[in-house]
């Protein structure tokens, strides 16, 4: 799988206007200025695997293809501008549906902890926001990639209010131990389970028809700390709408190694086809931009 750094694109003058426009005249005129932004990715970027999974996993034609690139970039740059806007506090904008956030809620509930993992679809950093109505604390994971002062000028927006944050560091394993504190705590992690780093477990997945390898590190920090999962995506529907899903908690079990580490390449499966499923029902939201089926191999 080609290798991503983490880093968000985009400067400190394009951060400012956004947050200009969305305080004081109106996101669909962010959404408008993003237009312009898109076509120079259309053009610029390499298109590659985005392009396999249009074209040859979901058969579209090669119209449609281009087509669905373009809307992929501008859906993911739509969600771009709804993190900023959530972030400076301007969550007040968009309206949500929740779609088993009772599973989530009982998780909250037990008081063990427990992990919700999801993907690099939707948005994830307004999961993230939404999940601060289960009555525990949530941490979300993130890689550090964006740059200090730009993160800096959303947080003097904000007031440096925000929803809790493990940030990994390249060459850095603090976040392990902040994941171990808060579990221990009985708090909540959120995670991506769609991307891994070369030296991590991977489990080949059924996904589309096709094998993809997909990380075991979210399972294998379930089955040590004895703690549930369920998969929750948080996918765009319209300009200013949000819709919610959680699937039932999932236990990792097993009395033997053996057996656990069966349980856990199970439940990897279950969660490829979730998100399968999911992406099927908004192909234009999964911002997967990596050799997914390792088609360079």
């Amino acid at each position: 799988m080609s290798h991503w750094d983490g880093r968000s694109r985009g400067n400190i003058l394009g951060y400012k206007i956004f947050i200009f426009l969305l305080k004081y005249v109106h996101i669909r005129i962010a959404y408008f200025v993003l237009q312009f932004v898109v076509f120079y990715f259309l053009i610029f970027s390499n298109k590659k695997f985005i392009f396999h999974f249009y074209r040859k996993i979901l058969k579209y034609s090669a119209l449609k293809t281009e087509f669905a690139i373009y809307k992929n970039y501008l859906a993911l740059g739509k969600t771009i501008i709804d993190k900023v806007a959530v972030l400076a506090g301007f969550s007040h904008k968009f309206t949500y549906d929740f779609e088993g956030e009772d599973y989530l809620q009982q998780i909250s509930d037990a008081g063990r902890g427990g992990i919700f993992i999801g993907a690099h679809s939707g948005n994830y950093e307004i999961a993230g926001f939404l999940l601060k109505r289960i009555k525990r604390p949530v941490h979300v994971i993130m890689f550090d990639g964006e740059r200090a002062n730009i993160k800096e000028i959303i947080e003097n927006v904000t007031g440096g209010k925000r929803f809790n944050v493990i940030y990994v560091q390249p060459n850095d394993i603090s976040h392990i131990y902040q994941i171990k504190e808060a579990l221990s705590k009985g708090d909540l992690i959120a995670i991506h389970g769609d991307r891994f780093i070369e030296e991590s477990k991977s489990f080949e997945c059924e996904f589309f028809g096709m094998k993809a390898k997909f990380p075991l590190g979210p399972y294998y920090m379930a089955a040590q700390f004895n703690v549930p999962v369920s998969f929750v995506s948080t996918m765009k529907e319209t300009d200013t709408h949000y819709h919610f899903y959680a699937t039932p908690p999932i236990m990792i079990e097993g009395t033997t190694k053996k057996e656990t580490i069966k349980s856990i390449e199970k439940t990897a499966q279950l969660y490829a086809t979730e998100l399968e499923k999911m992406i099927r029902k908004y192909p234009l939201q999964w911002f997967n931009y990596h050799d997914f089926w390792q088609i360079n191999q």
